[in-house]
C-alpha cells in the first residue's frame, strides 16, 4: 500500500534524520513546505508523487545547506524554476538536481 495525502511538517524536525524518500507514494498537493528545516537533510528524494502547483521558494531559504541531492522527477509540479533557487548561496551543497517528466 502507498502512502497518500499530504506530509505532516513535524518530519522536518526530526533532529536525527538527513535522508528522505518519498519516491513512488501517492503523496497529492503541493510539495511539501517546511518554514524551517531543522535537521540537515542531505537526500530529498519526492519524485514519481502527484505534487501540483509550483515549486517552493522556502527550500531555496538557505536552510537546506546540507542537500546534495534533491530529486523531484516525474510528478504534476508546474511553472518555472524559481528565480530563488539560483540565487547566490541558495543550495550551497548541491549536487545533483532531477526535475525531468513533470506534467
Amino acid at each position: 500500500m502507498k502512502a497518500q495525502g499530504t506530509v505532516a511538517p513535524e518530519i522536518a524536525e526530526i533532529p536525527t534524520l538527513t535522508s528522505v524518500d518519498m519516491r513512488g507514494q501517492a503523496f497529492s498537493g503541493p510539495l511539501p513546505e517546511w518554514p524551517v528545516f531543522r535537521v540537515p537533510f542531505e537526500t530529498l528524494l519526492l519524485g514519481e508523487n502527484n505534487w501540483t502547483g509550483p515549486l517552493p521558494d522556502s527550500y531555496a531559504s538557505g536552510q537546506l545547506a546540507n542537500l546534495r541531492l534533491l530529486g523531484l522527477a516525474a510528478t504534476n509540479v508546474s511553472g518555472p524554476l524559481p528565480a530563488s533557487w539560483a540565487a547566490p548561496g541558495a543550495f550551497p551543497g548541491l549536487r545533483h538536481l532531477t526535475i525531468t517528466n513533470w506534467g
